[in-house]
């Protein structure tokens, strides 16, 4: 039985996530209604989601500190209910400018916040079952963003983008209101006073004293730009390389979102039996016999196959990730382990998706291929954990 104080904590995060997930799609639908030529706009979006969680990760060092993780997530809901309050006000003023500027600045927040939950989470729960909180927290947000565009577009069709906003910045609020009432089980470790370039050099540093979290580490960033490169080039090389239509890519996403919400159901059961290491390494290895089987895919429904045993493997190796890196550092080095590595992650994905993006039109299987190459370097890397049994805490 999980603690009172986690579920707290998971209730906080599961009420911010909705709201998140129907915040995007609320703007999209917005910036698909506003504009004749709304493909700049959407570009925009994209950047405004992807860019401040790489410029606003030396910041969390410094307010951790002073604030904590809980002081932080707090801080953060509260600066987050305000701007979505304020992107609520763009779409009334008809602003693109605005609204994607009120984006940018909610995803710094989301940045600064998401670190801090995952610090947290070791002070919620026993060792014993941090695997199967994070089991939890990370299905949670799989069904979140899988059935939060959903709600936004019923919600847009039916009252409008601005009750639909609205609604996220009630989010924020309870999120806040909930986390205020927070009674850890154990004091968290205090972070270490750093200058604000000290969340960068500390990360890498606590990410280097570990062997396996480095290796990891390093499958997880190859992971990341994978995924870039197969979020622009996926819709291209199902419709012209295989032939698919419209519905074939509506498939897709959906096998891919019930895949991760299935296989984080299954670790959520067997949490206990699940040694972290040996579940990357495992994890890592499907995802690459997944992408290989994608490259020399040559109809839909052998590509749709792949996606789903690679959205299978995902989950397990996110929740490996997570309990490997709240394991192997020092408790007051989570948080800035998790800000560098979304970080560095996070630009590895935009890279990867601007990649794809430019050979969409002229080499799209060429692209899979790079994905694919990838996930294997990644494979290769994670292999040698399925030899460690047991993590230790370095530092």
């Amino acid at each position: 039985m999980l603690t009172p104080a986690f579920r707290r904590l998971w209730a906080a995060g599961a009420v911010s996530t909705i709201g998140d997930a129907m915040n995007g799609t609320t703007v999209v639908l917005w910036l698909y209604s506003q504009s004749t030529a709304p493909a700049p706009w959407l570009s925009a979006l994209v950047l405004a989601g992807f860019l401040p969680r790489v410029l606003v990760v030396p910041l969390y060092g410094r307010l951790a500190d002073r604030f904590g993780p809980r002081g932080l997530m707090i801080g953060a809901d509260l600066l987050c209910a305000v701007l979505a309050l304020l992107l609520a006000g763009a779409l009334v003023l008809g602003s693109p400018v605005l609204a994607v500027l009120c984006v940018a600045a909610l995803a710094a927040g989301a940045t600064l916040a998401e670190p801090a939950q995952r610090a947290l989470t070791p002070a919620t729960v026993g060792p014993e079952q941090l695997t199967r909180a994070n089991s939890l927290l990370t299905l949670t947000t799989q069904l979140g963003f899988t059935l939060g565009p959903a709600a936004a577009a019923i919600a847009t069709s039916w009252l409008g983008p601005v009750p639909a906003i609205l609604f996220d910045a009630a989010t924020f609020l309870t999120s806040a209101l909930v986390l205020a009432g927070l009674r850890l089980i154990r004091p968290a470790e205090a972070e270490a006073e750093e200058p604000v370039h000290g969340t960068i050099r500390s990360g890498l540093a606590a990410i280097r004293g570990s062997r396996v979290l480095l290796v990891a580490t390093a499958a997880a960033l190859a992971l990341s730009l994978s995924a870039g490169v197969n979020n622009t080039i996926m819709v291209v090389f199902l419709d012209r390389d295989l032939g698919g239509s419209p519905a074939d890519i509506a498939w897709l996403s959906g096998v891919n979102g019930i895949a991760q919400i299935v296989a984080g159901g299954v670790v959520v059961a067997l949490a206990a039996r699940l040694p972290v290491a040996r579940g990357l390494a495992v994890s890592m290895a499907v995802m690459a016999a997944a992408s290989v089987l994608m490259v020399s895919a040559t109809d839909v429904p052998t590509a749709i196959g792949a996606v789903l045993v690679t959205s299978l493997a995902n989950a397990p190796f996110s929740i490996a990730y997570t309990t490997l890196c709240q394991t192997a550092v020092p408790e007051r080095l989570v948080g800035r382990v998790f800000a560098i590595t979304g970080g560095i992650g996070s630009l590895l994905f935009m890279l990867g998706s601007l990649a794809g993006g430019a050979l969409a039109d002229s080499a799209a299987r060429e692209a899979i291929l790079l994905s694919a190459s990838a996930l294997v370097l990644a494979a290769v890397l994670a292999a040698p954990l399925w030899r460690v049994r047991q993590v230790s805490r370095t530092g």
